[in-house]
């Protein structure tokens, strides 16, 4: 309530329905090695909120797999640190443009 505004990193929330329908729905049972390793793939920069997010969905699926008698998947499959990047400098995944 200072009047400032502030800046929220969040996985939207249609976004995040999506991904918990996909794991909930039939990937929960699947081995931990490709659980682990479908889980990785979810490209989010760690900010503490995402961090939050993708966690409760790690605790939702893993209560599904206790309740089921599987290995619960532990929580190191998600990055922890987030990548720095400079503004306005060109990275890999940006070509430079010449001047024309």
């Amino acid at each position: 309530p200072d009047g400032r505004y502030r800046v929220r990193v969040l996985i939207a929330r249609e976004e995040y329905r999506g991904l918990r329908a996909y794991f909930l729905a039939e990937r929960w049972n699947w081995s931990v090695e490709k659980l682990s390793e479908e889980l990785r793939r979810i490209r989010y920069e760690p900010y503490a909120p995402v961090r939050k997010q993708l966690l409760k969905l790690l605790f939702l699926i893993n209560q599904k797999r206790k309740t089921a008698g599987y290995k619960k998947v532990a929580a190191d499959v998600f990055r922890y640190r987030r990548d720095i990047v400079k503004v306005f400098e060109p990275t890999a995944a940006m070509p430079v443009r010449e001047a024309a």
